[in-house]
């Protein structure tokens, strides 16, 4: 519960990195609302906070969906901000694949 009108934020817990700091402040990359607070990463910021992936932008169809979530035939990988690559071999077109005939044997 919010108890002083200082805080930013208060979840009943006093762990950092989970949004609401130990010194009830928000915390880079989340949105905190409500009281109890509860406090969500921002999708689109090139900061992952558990999402799946975070490509700095809200768009979809480029691997990494506007909801921060790897799309089906692609991969991403840890970097801040994501770098997501269609996969290859899996007999479907996505991003700049010119051919996929469902392997990868040359």
């Amino acid at each position: 519960m919010l108890t002083s009108l200082n805080e930013e934020c208060d979840h009943n817990n006093i762990i950092d990195g989970d949004g609401c700091s130990s010194t009830c402040e928000v915390e880079t990359s989340y949105n905190c609302a409500g009281n109890p607070s509860v406090c969500t990463p921002i999708c689109g910021d090139g900061l992952k906070r558990g999402q799946g992936c975070d490509d700095n932008n809200t768009v979809d169809n480029d691997g990494c969906s506007a909801s921060c979530a790897v799309e089906s035939g692609w991969s991403c990988n840890s970097a801040e901000p994501s770098v997501c690559n269609p996969i290859c071999g899996n007999g479907k077109l996505h991003g700049n694949e010119v051919c996929d005939d469902g392997n990868n044997n040359d």
